[in-house]
């Protein structure tokens, strides 16, 4: 919970990897996982064969539980705040990522999964992120939507109510998938380390 995250349904995580597969965003595609407390990276491995597949993640018993249930995805602990390595940095086709649902966390989890994608001659490189607030503050999505642009992202799909959570009611259960592509303007917001507080409660 100190995390801001919430369990998502195994319907959910069974989900997402068959929206990128019909997407054709598995089989020989390099895939970032930005952190993955939904084993999502299992379930898109198990169903293609990525050419490779890397989680990162702040919390070291989800990076053990991924590896328990697959040899051949790569985990990383990670703290999003942290300058991202070499080791991932413009290595990627997609980043997957399910962000602290406050307006630094998304602007944080976007411009490090920008970092991470090849933009090189690359122009289907694609992001995948969440984002969820109840129906009563519509209005939260505003700065969201802010971000993609200032981001330099095209908002391809947006999928209302495609995750769904075991809790956080706070947000109906539920929360929004935003796929967006690169564009030649895509650059990300944040550089270097990031100071400000992105979770809702305080996490050191």
């Amino acid at each position: 919970r100190e995390y801001d995250q919430f369990t998502a349904t195994i319907e959910t995580t069974a989900r997402r990897a068959m929206l990128l597969n019909f997407f054709e965003d598995i089989t020989r595609k390099r895939i970032l996982f930005l952190g993955d407390d939904d084993f999502t990276s299992v379930a898109v491995s198990h169903l293609g064969k990525p050419a490779r597949a890397c989680v990162l993640d702040i919390d070291p018993r989800i990076l053990d539980g991924i590896k328990t249930a697959s040899t051949e995805i790569e985990t990383i602990k990670y703290d999003c705040r942290k300058i991202l390595s070499n080791e991932v940095k413009g290595k990627f086709d997609v980043v997957f990522t399910d962000p602290p649902y406050t307006t630094e966390g998304v602007r944080l989890f976007l411009s490090r999964a920008i970092e991470a994608l090849d933009t090189k001659g690359n122009q289907a490189a694609r992001i995948y992120f969440c984002y969820g607030t109840s129906d009563r503050a519509k209005e939260r999505f505003l700065p969201i939507y802010e971000l993609v642009t200032r981001s330099g992202l095209m908002m391809r799909w947006v999928f209302d109510k495609f995750n769904r959570y075991t809790g956080a009611e706070s947000i109906g259960s539920a929360s929004t998938l935003l796929a967006c592509d690169i564009t030649p303007k895509t650059k990300p917001i944040i550089h270097g380390e990031f100071k400000e507080q992105i979770y809702t409660t305080y996490t050191r």
